[in-house]
């Protein structure tokens, strides 16, 4: 059976790095381009601490060190449920992480259950850590919770409907969140600052930039930039939902659509370009330390662009990507699928590894392990929530 297993994995290694396009290559997409509007000026900001969605408040997914070398689970931490939530890891390794069995669970780096949470509804988002250890999330039931480093509920704010987005907490400990009809803003201590309502579901998470400007899609196709007061400054209207998180990059914003397309605006709103691809576009885009964009689409391409729209390559295997690139110092690229496989690619699109987790367990099959979670990274590991209802660790 395992000289079977071992076969296999090779094969699909095979076709998937044959599936894979050449740098430079490109699909059948199409660039379309503002008027009048200057060249982008990259600025990847790598963070050291990976400690919310997409690993700092400008959610570009950018490691400051190396992420593994090579995909081998190092351990798998049971939960009783689907992990769709992404993992935060505190500043001593631990790792945080949501599951729709309604728990946070606080892991230590070998593996270890230290504690859990249970909420009033399932936890899809991811939580968010702030400079003192404390852990804000959000809830299936409509609540926004902030938990002490020992797992101790400290307070509840109820914000209403199912919340899917994941908080992003700024240098004053004002939490941002999307919310069942809206975006709010909650102070450290747990009072409301704003509620802008929307009438409509927000599952994008928001990005905060140094002025306490939010930045978020909604399930009416719009991207919203709303100041620190609460107020409207601008939206702007793709053609269907956007549940994609945005990057935010110097003054470019970056995100996808269920349009189909990828966009990318200015922060005051004006459009630079967008690409059309085929497929929806939930996948949250990653910025390379290069400045490059990298982001995955339903049409099972990983597309890396440059920050002004030009395809620098394209990467095919042949399965659904929803899930979100993370990216290491050195430009190497992690990103789970839909089929259960988690891949590393170099920056120019070479695979380097493919771990196959359908694969893992024989006798088990028929369950799901559909990837929808982002990968964290921390000293050489990766961590990452799986369909099957576990969280896995990656690397020696």
């Amino acid at each position: 059976m395992r000289k079977y297993i071992l076969i296999s994995g090779l094969i699909i290694m095979l076709a998937v790095m044959l599936s894979a396009c050449a740098p430079g290559g490109s699909t059948a997409g199409q660039l379309e381009k503002g008027k009048n509007i200057a060249p982008a000026l990259p600025r990847p900001v790598p963070v050291e601490q990976w400690s919310c969605f997409k690993g700092g408040a400008l959610r570009q997914s950018l490691y400051a060190k190396a992420g593994p070398v090579v995909g081998e689970i190092k351990w798998k931490f049971p939960c009783s449920a689907q992990v769709d939530s992404s993992p935060a890891i505190a500043s001593n390794g631990d790792i945080v992480i949501g599951s729709n069995d309604q728990n946070l669970y606080r892991i230590s780096p070998d593996g270890k259950q230290i504690w859990s949470y249970r909420a009033g509804g399932t936890i899809i988002s991811s939580p968010a850590i702030d400079k003192n250890g404390d852990i804000v999330f959000t809830g299936g039931d409509g609540g926004l919770y902030k938990l002490d480093p020992k797992g101790k509920l400290t307070w509840k704010v109820q914000l209403g409907g199912e919340i899917f987005s994941s908080p992003a907490i700024g240098n004053d400990g004002r939490i941002y969140t999307g919310c069942g009809d809206g975006i709010a803003s909650v102070s450290g201590d747990g009072k409301i600052i704003y509620h802008l309502k929307t009438s409509c579901k927000v599952e994008s998470s928001p990005v905060l930039d140094e002025n306490g400007t939010v930045y978020i899609g909604a399930a009416d196709g719009k991207i919203r930039a709303v100041d620190k007061d609460g107020a409207l400054l601008w939206d702007y209207s793709t053609g269907d939902a956007v549940i994609s998180t945005p990057a935010l990059s110097n003054d470019r914003l970056y995100f996808g659509s269920d349009d189909h397309h990828f966009y990318s605006l200015d922060t005051k709103g004006k459009f630079a370009w967008k690409y059309s691809t085929a497929g929806k576009i939930a996948s949250s885009p990653a910025i390379s330390p290069m400045g490059n964009i990298l982001v995955g689409s339903e049409d099972s391409y990983l597309y890396s662009f440059d920050p002004n729209g030009k395809i620098n390559f394209v990467f095919s295997h042949s399965s659904k990507i929803s899930s979100s690139p993370a990216v290491d110092s050195y430009g190497n690229i992690y990103l789970g699928t839909e089929s259960g496989f988690l891949f590393c690619a170099d920056s120019k699109g070479n695979m380097k590894w493919l771990l196959d987790l359908r694969r893992q367990d024989p006798e088990q099959q028929d369950v799901k392990r559909e990837i929808f979670s982002c990968p964290a990274l921390y000293n050489n590991m990766l961590f990452i929530g799986c369909g099957d209802g576990s969280v896995y660790a990656i690397g020696k």
